[in-house]
């Protein structure tokens, strides 16, 4: 784990990660529930997307809870 001057998350290029990419990804797989239970797959497919590309800049960061935080979040699934 990679920490600026300001306690910031950086990545492998320096580049500042902030903890908003786990509150997006929580936030579109909640939304994944609400879609498909109401029907709405082609939205659901959309969000979905969306999510799974934050999942690469999580794995980055190298934060240590991250496997116990997609276990978590995937939960929302079942």
């Amino acid at each position: 784990m990679i920490l600026d001057d300001y306690r910031t998350l950086l990545t492998l290029n320096s580049a500042e990660l902030y903890n908003d990419l786990y509150n997006d990804f929580d936030s579109y797989y909640f939304t994944t529930t609400m879609l498909i239970e109401k029907g709405l797959y082609v939205e659901f497919r959309r969000v979905l997307s969306k999510a799974s590309t934050l999942v690469e800049q999580i794995l980055r960061a190298e934060y240590p809870q991250t496997l116990a935080y997609f276990l978590e979040v995937f939960i929302y699934l079942i």
